[in-house]
């Protein structure tokens, strides 16, 4: 596996992670609140 030549190319990748992390997140919360919401009633 091949380092990054740059900080940048780094920092890119890493930006790129957590945007991944963060929707995967944000979806999980939606189907939860979704399914607090159907069970609640």
């Amino acid at each position: 596996m091949a380092k990054p030549r740059s900080k940048k190319e780094k920092r890119e990748r890493a930006i790129r992670i957590v945007a991944a992390v963060v929707a995967v997140f944000f979806l999980l919360s939606i189907f939860i609140i979704w399914g607090m919401y159907f069970i609640g009633r």
